[in-house]
């Protein structure tokens, strides 16, 4: 039963992203209905079953795209929206944010997630677990962030870009659009669009 004030939440994906989101949501102010999926295999379970795309409490359901690949999740969280729907921010209890940090609309932020002071983060970005987003970064939309990776103090991240698992990136760089950022590498000087470094220092592929 929906308790009073909370707000009833769908999660956009029912694979294992998503099941790391429903574990992050608080049911302190989110009822989560349960998933919307386009693949009917996906295991969920009986407390959040995977609901029809026209299942009657989506219309009043706000929502949180829970798909790793950043080009898929932008396309859902702008289907969304054009549909007038409302995404929801979702912080796991463990996370640790400044309050002078910048979170944007349907940003996830994983277990163990630091964001300093100033930071800005624009939407549907993934925070994924254990990341240091250090202060006065720049994280524009459709990003993720991969467990693991550390920003330095300064860094400006493009739309749609992937910081790799366990990456570094060295303070004040900029990174730009599109770019992917291989696991583990340490980014020493700035990176343009579109560009994928991998390695130490980080070099193109």
């Amino acid at each position: 039963m929906q308790g009073a004030g909370r707000m009833p939440l769908v999660i956009l994906g029912a694979g294992g992203h998503g099941h790391v989101v429903a574990d992050s949501v608080d049911p302190t102010q989110f009822h989560l209905l349960g998933f919307v999926d386009s693949h009917p295999d996906q295991v969920t379970d009986a407390a959040h079953p995977l609901l029809g795309q026209d299942h009657p409490t989506l219309t009043s359901a706000q929502f949180i795209a829970a798909v790793g690949d950043n080009a898929i999740r932008r396309r859902l969280f702008e289907q969304w929206l054009k549909r007038g729907a409302t995404p929801a921010t979702i912080v796991h209890r463990s996370a640790a944010i400044s309050s002078k940090a910048e979170l944007g609309k349907g940003v996830f932020v994983g277990p163990q997630v630091v964001v300093n002071t100033r930071a800005l983060v624009a939407d549907n970005v993934i925070l994924n677990s254990g990341c240091v987003i250090e202060h006065d970064c720049r994280i524009a939309a459709h990003c993720h962030v991969a467990p693991g990776a550390v920003l330095a103090g300064g860094v400006s991240v493009g739309e749609q870009t992937l910081i790799g698992l366990g990456a570094g990136v060295l303070p004040g760089l900029s990174i730009g659009s599109r770019c992917i950022i291989g696991a583990g590498a340490v980014v020493v000087r700035d990176v343009h669009d579109g560009v994928t470094v991998i390695g130490i220092p980080a070099n193109t592929r």
